[in-house]
């Protein structure tokens, strides 16, 4: 998508890796941004899918940790 949305603006290839990496991972610097309405629509795709995906990772470390402080505590409930 980043590739996509550097192609209509005219990026350099770095640019257009960089973009989406900063606008996913909800950073947003702002030094790079789309002016066209199609780069727009990918923007919004791309925030949506980082904030979803970063959601993701949470919810697994919390259910990872979860179930080893769970596996942990075990055998001291049990004496």
């Amino acid at each position: 998508m980043g590739r996509s949305a550097g192609r209509k603006g005219c990026w350099s290839v770095f640019d257009s890796f960089y973009w989406p990496f900063i606008t996913a991972t909800t950073v947003g610097y702002g030094d790079i941004r789309p002016w066209n309405k199609t780069s727009r629509i990918l923007a919004i795709i791309v925030a949506l899918m980082g904030m979803i995906f970063t959601g993701i990772v949470i919810a697994v470390a919390v259910n990872a940790a979860t179930f080893a402080l769970a596996a942990h505590d075990a055998p001291t409930r049990m004496r």
